[in-house]
């Protein structure tokens, strides 16, 4: 479990100045925000790296180190790919609190080969949270987002 940490920490601070700090609307907090040690997870929901170091490994850093108030963790989308904008857009909407439901569920389900399909997931999972979106594929919609912009 050290290695996997420190791995994620050797990539996130050498990608930390590769990358411009979104606003929080797009943020997934976990965590204490003052804890000693604040890891930010750059991932993109068509990056099978970034899929897999949630489903496997995740739920026990958070059990381990997050709930035991060692670490925070900050999910930071890199909005490179279609399906990833789309989720910004989703997670704009929502409160801290739902965007923990709504991205676990997410990268729980993502499939990556299947992004029309993933979209139309992110939809239904915005409607189960109150919050119903637009057409996410609707380029008409998305162009004109904040995400997007």
């Amino acid at each position: 479990m050290k290695k996997i940490l420190l791995i994620v920490f050797l990539f996130c601070f050498t990608q930390v100045h590769a990358l411009e700090k979104l606003s929080d609307d797009y943020l997934v907090y976990y965590g204490n925000k003052d804890s000693n040690v604040n890891i930010v997870q750059y991932y993109s929901l068509t990056c099978p790296h970034c899929i897999a170091l949630f489903r496997k490994q995740f739920q026990t850093i958070k059990e381990n180190y997050i709930q035991s108030g060692k670490v925070s963790w900050i999910f930071h989308p890199v909005p490179m790919d279609l399906l990833t904008v789309q989720a910004m857009d989703c997670l704009q909407k929502l409160s801290d609190r739902n965007k923990k439901i709504f991205l676990e569920a997410i990268l729980e389900e993502v499939l990556i080969d299947h992004p029309k399909l993933s979209a139309t997931f992110l939809q239904k999972g915005m409607e189960v949270l109150g919050e119903p979106s637009p057409d996410l594929q609707e380029n008409s919609y998305l162009s004109d987002t904040e995400a997007f912009l």
